[in-house]
Parts: C-alpha cells; structure tokens; sequence
C-alpha cells in the first residue's frame, strides 16, 4: 500500500470535516424541522375540517345566529355525552340499580385510560382527550330487572357507554335470582 501524502490527507481531513458538518445539521436541524411541520400541518388539517363542518351548517341557509345557537347546542350534547367527572358517571349507574329493585353487589371501576384512533393518536374532541373508565358491575336480580337495568342503560343514561361483557348465572341462594357480572366502558373528555 503506497504512502498517503499530505496533500490527500488535508483532502481527506476536509472531507471528513464537511461530512460530519452536514450530518449535524441533517440530525440538528432538518429531521426537527420534518416533525414540527408534520405536526402543525396536522393540526391544520384538524382545523380545516372543523371549519368545512362549520361551513357547511352556515351553507344550509341558516343565519348566523341560528348557525351559532346550533354549533352551542352540539357542544352541550358533547358536555352531557362525554362527562368529565367519573362520579357522576359511576353515581347513575348506582342509582338505576335503586330504581329497577336490582341489588348491586359490587362496582369496580378501572383507571382510566386515553382513547387513541387507528393511527395510534389521542382522540380529541373539541380540544379535550376522550377517556375510557372501565367498569366491573356486579348485580343480584331477577332476569326482567336485568332485562330493564339493559334498557335504561341505553336509553337513559346520559353517558356514552359500551357493554363490554356480560355475564349471567344462576343464583346459589335463590333459584329466581340471578348473578350478573356486566362489564363497561363509559367515555368521558378532560
């Protein structure tokens, strides 16, 4: 192998020296630069589409006024839907089981946990992250107090709300009364 001279190793020094340079500034500046515009333009995609569904209630013919007093009344429906407090939401579940003569035996409610979409991304709705509280309910009851506490869960609890699992079996005291375990996600916004 033949002698670098001085001349190739100030080449190679120099070389050396640019590419190291120009790898700094590619891990320094442009990959964060990449990120917060990926970021910002998400969040002006978000506000786009929120501006379209705007636009598209004042396009119907509606006034501005009546345009606003619906965008409030669609907020309000979110504020009852998607409580923030988990006590209100684990109060009426405790209170249907008063009102259908249903015996509630126990209520365990999970932590709670952030919603993400199928990108893996928080859910947000109206600058608040949806949350799932996860729930075990235990009951003692007849199969038509079941049947009822089921039917007022969908229609008149004012929570968003998914049955999960449902478990039934026949009670060890009573032969008329059943044990039942009912698993839920309830959804809330904070």
């Amino acid at each position: 192998m033949e002698k670098i001279t001085l001349m190739q190793k100030k080449i190679i020094t120099i070389t050396s020296i640019v590419v190291l340079a120009f790898l700094g500034f590619w891990a320094g500046v442009y990959l964060p630069s990449k990120k917060t515009v990926s970021k910002i333009k998400s969040q002006l995609d978000s506000v786009e589409a929120q501006l379209q569904e705007i636009q598209t209630l004042i396009g119907e013919g509606k006034t501005i006024n009546e345009s606003v007093q619906t965008l409030m009344e669609r907020h309000q429906q979110l504020n009852i839907l998607f409580p923030r407090k988990e006590e209100e939401s684990l109060r009426v579940l405790s209170h249907l089981t008063r009102d259908l003569n249903i015996e509630l035996v126990s209520i365990k409610p999970q932590q709670k946990k952030v919603c993400l979409d199928e990108n893996r991304k928080e859910i947000e709705i109206e600058g608040k992250i949806m949350r799932t509280l996860s729930v075990s309910i235990g009951l003692r009851c007849f199969y038509k107090d079941l049947a009822k506490y089921l039917q007022a869960l969908r229609d008149n609890l004012p929570v968003f709300i998914t049955i999960e699992r449902l478990n039934i079996k026949k009670g060890r005291s009573d032969s008329a009364r059943l044990d039942v375990t009912l698993d839920v996600n309830l959804y809330l916004l904070s």
